[in-house]
């Protein structure tokens, strides 16, 4: 195993002509000599967002400054350190990690229960903490909820396993990359499938020392800090259960992947739109609000995933569900009268119900993933 493979994205708008270590987003086609050892010779190119495919120079908009696959991190604490100097030369805290694993296929192949119920719970959690936490999660295309298409991908992968790493399209739903926990294919080396956990929720968030009354006065202020807390947690509980997962010793979890099911979802909602009285075709569907919102031209996956979730009956469920109906009914009514509504109250509005329902649910799974992570420990 091969833990802690860490990358930043830069930007042109970083610290000036050097940022990261080669000036101009366009012309970072190679580390300059003043570049740490660790830094790849050439960097990794994300996919552009869709937005801007057909620009100009659009494959080079998204450089990321990636640890050399020659030279892996040894620990978590050496991970977290090259994430410094990154960010120290770029200023950039855009952060990713890799806890890469050599097994042969059969070893995960055999583990593979385990391993879908693990990033559920892990995702699980995960996604809805995020959730919770700002509106932009709610449909962000770089972090969605895992599901079962998710699940179904890694395995085939691994019951097919080719030479070559595995490249999910950016508009793929079943992508196994755009995840907070994302399970990566690699390709095989020497009869053994190489595979990662690709970590891209780890926040770093600004924290500012309190300060201390001394001798009457004040010390002086201190500069706030980057805190790596969050990162080290997550970033150690996913080292500790690579190397269980290499081991064929995974922790057994009953967690069956989540299915997003949109009919499903409509269900529910066109019964509680029943419930509430409202009338037959004030409201018509979650794809439909979505559009009228500006926030997706069909449903975001974030906003599936509480229906897939969470129980039919489950309070916190209804409470959404007829926040959703009501909002949705609003919004239409506003199109059909050719009023402009204020959206980003509505958008504000949805957050709300949907954080509501996600501090419950986080809640809930929290004493499930730290008993995962006490089995990945032993």
């Amino acid at each position: 195993m091969r833990p802690g493979l860490c990358a930043a994205r830069s930007s042109s708008s970083e610290r000036g002509a050097q940022a990261a270590w080669s000036g101009k987003v366009s012309l970072i086609l190679r580390k300059t000599a003043a570049a740490p050892e660790f830094v790849s010779e050439h960097p990794h190119m994300e996919p552009p967002p869709d937005a801007y495919r057909a620009a100009a120079g659009a494959r080079f908009l998204q450089p990321e400054i990636v640890s050399d696959q020659s030279r892996p991190a040894a620990s978590v604490e050496q991970a977290l350190a090259r994430t410094r100097a990154v960010i120290a030369e770029t200023g950039h805290a855009g952060t990713q990690y890799h806890v890469f694993i050599k097994a042969e296929p059969r070893v995960l192949l055999a583990q593979m229960d385990r391993l879908e119920g693990a990033l559920q719970i892990f995702n699980d959690v995960l996604f809805a903490r995020a959730a919770a936490e700002s509106e932009r999660n709610l449909s962000h295309a770089s972090l969605r909820p895992w599901h079962h298409g998710r699940s179904r991908r890694v395995r085939r992968l691994l019951e097919q396993p080719g030479p070559d790493a595995h490249v999910p399209a950016a508009d793929d739903p079943d992508s196994e990359k755009h995840a907070f926990v994302g399970l990566r294919y690699w390709g095989m080396e020497a009869g053994k499938a190489v595979v990662s956990f690709e970590l891209r929720g780890a926040s770093l968030p600004w924290k500012r020392p309190a300060n201390r009354a001394v001798g009457g006065g004040l010390e002086s202020p201190s500069l706030p800090q980057r805190d790596y807390s969050g990162a080290r947690e997550l970033l150690t509980f996913a080292a500790l259960y690579a190397q269980a997962l290499a081991r064929g010793a995974a922790p057994a979890v009953a967690q069956p992947p989540v299915v997003l099911d949109e009919a499903a979802a409509e269900r529910i909602l066109s019964a509680r739109a029943r419930a509430l009285g409202v009338p037959d075709g004030a409201y018509d569907g979650l794809s439909a609000f979505a559009r009228r919102l500006g926030v997706a031209q069909s449903t975001p996956q974030g906003w599936l995933f509480a229906f897939a979730a969470s129980p039919a009956d489950s309070q916190e469920l209804n409470a959404l569900a007829d926040e959703l109906v009501v909002l949705a009914a609003h919004a239409k009514a506003a199109e059909d009268a050719g009023r402009e509504d204020n959206l980003a109250h509505l958008r504000y509005r949805v957050w709300s119900a949907y954080a509501d329902w996600a501090g419950a649910y986080e809640h809930a799974q929290d004493a499930r993933l730290l008993s995962l992570v006490r089995a990945a420990a032993r």
